[in-house]
């Protein structure tokens, strides 16, 4: 069994991937997990897989994937994630090659010279929105300064009515802030 080399353990209801699950296959370098009900994945569930290229957990229920489960793992050629409900990813990121997801957000952050494959819509881009430093930095301080202004606005109308009532008690009248 410690010369095995590929394992395709798809289609088997796992849940759960523990530490060490494999550490003593250290010369694994295809692991399948595909279309099980995989919601966890334990800290060095992947330790010392130094040959590992690809590791196939499409299908799956993780919605958290740390790097943690790989310890004294080199490299990852290829990590499929996809089909998986993801809300949050990390891992260290020098041991991926290619990166296969169903969230595109999850490629913004991603080094260069890593492939990250992911569904994009038309506003599932990184660089395109604000393309240039000077818009990353104005659009924000343009949104703060126009929220002040609307606040201010309305404080003022308030102490306005206030005023010409001659009296302390406020009618409550709907506002439409524009933004």
């Amino acid at each position: 069994m410690a010369q095995l080399i590929s394992i395709d353990m798809s289609h088997n209801d796992i849940e759960y991937i523990r530490t060490n699950s494999f550490s003593n296959l250290s010369k694994l370098s295809h692991i399948k997990l595909a279309t099980n009900n995989i919601s966890s994945i334990d800290e060095k569930a992947f330790v010392n897989l130094s040959k590992l290229h690809l590791l196939d957990m499409q299908g799956n229920n993780l919605t958290h994937f740390k790097g943690s489960a790989f310890h004294n793992v080199c490299q990852v050629h290829i990590l499929n994630l996809r089909e998986n409900p993801i809300v949050s990813f990390s891992t260290q990121s020098e041991i991926l090659s290619v990166l296969l997801l169903d969230k595109y957000q999850f490629c913004c952050n991603r080094p260069q010279g890593q492939k990250c494959i992911a569904n994009t819509d038309w506003y599932s881009t990184c660089c395109e929105l604000l393309p240039s430093t000077a818009l990353q930095v104005l659009f924000p301080l343009v949104f703060t300064v126009l929220l002040l202004c609307n606040i201010i606005t309305v404080i003022c109308s308030i102490y306005q009515d206030k005023k010409r009532t001659g009296h302390n008690s406020l009618k409550l009248r709907k506002r439409i802030l524009v933004i």
